[in-house]
């Protein structure tokens, strides 16, 4: 296409007058046409990204082991519970040292508590289950 110097309107490439205005289109040059985009540069994560998806993760996982645990073997479900809770709080702190704050952040952190305070009280209950049955001696 042929930008008019006088109206700036596109023209075909052959054209010889602009078909707006008629000036002469014999001195302008056709608009480069295989122009090729830049791709945008890949997203790039911050420091403390990983992290705060791994504590989000690790919350998540804490929550169903507990869960799993009041029906099946919460002894074990809870201490697994209560270290994954753990290990996503400290992972949580870790992201935060390094400046990462925001939605993702308190999302993960909120997970890894309430896992960890599910997880303890399911570990509670598995204790306090064993030694009823220890000291039935029913095992």
């Amino acid at each position: 296409m042929r930008k008019c110097p006088n109206c700036s309107v596109d023209n075909e490439d052959n054209a010889k007058f602009c078909s707006n205005c008629g000036a002469a289109l014999s001195n302008v040059s056709p608009a480069p046409t295989d122009i090729k985009a830049t791709p945008a540069p890949a997203p790039t994560t911050g420091p403390g990204e990983g992290k705060v998806i791994a504590a989000l993760i690790l919350g998540i996982v804490s929550i169903v082991i507990a869960f799993i645990g009041i029906f099946v073997a919460s002894f074990i479900c809870g201490l697994i519970g209560v270290v994954c809770g753990i290990v996503g709080i400290c992972l949580a702190a870790s992201a935060y040292k390094n400046g990462k704050r925001g939605g993702m952040f308190i999302a993960a952190l909120i997970c890894s508590l309430i896992g960890l305070i599910f997880a303890a009280v399911i570990f509670i209950i598995g204790i306090i289950m064993m030694a009823a049955i220890v000291s039935a001696g029913t095992y």
